[in-house]
């Protein structure tokens, strides 16, 4: 994973964060209809905020592991409590990579695409082995 080419695309994308994340949302809903009831009813504004809290995050720690191991742990467990099961993460995965190569056209090269592929399997790695002890509580 190229750390210097993850901050350099997701600086890119970052004045059109709001319009990155519906994009992502509206996406993951249309192609994994299944998805839409972990979110239960949520405002889409806020959750679209977080989500790109999250990635800013990923992206910003991403050579800083004493920061990063410890948000995704505790990512992982929200995300255990709330119902998401291992497989959702390469649907999530395979939904941000489109956007994000929508996004960034010319731009998405191979070694960009690498990068954000990595990166997005570390997290979801990362983020199943938390979760691993977490109870479903309930749809957020």
């Amino acid at each position: 994973m190229n750390v210097t080419l993850l901050r350099e695309t997701f600086a890119q994308l970052a004045p059109h964060a709001d319009d990155v994340a519906a994009a992502f949302y509206a996406r993951l809903f249309s192609t994994f209809p299944q998805l839409r009831p972990l979110f239960g009813d949520l405002d889409f504004r806020e959750q679209r905020k977080k989500l790109m809290a999250s990635l800013t995050l990923v992206v910003n720690s991403a050579d800083r592991p004493a920061v990063l191991l410890p948000a995704l742990d505790e990512l992982g467990r929200l995300h255990g409590r709330i119902g998401t099961l291992p497989q959702h993460y390469p649907w999530v995965s395979a939904t941000l990579l489109s956007v994000l190569a929508d996004r960034l056209g010319p731009r998405w090269t191979p070694e960009v695409a690498a990068s954000w592929e990595a990166a997005l399997l570390f997290v979801s790695e990362r983020m199943i082995a938390a979760q691993a002890g977490c109870e479903v509580t309930a749809a957020r």
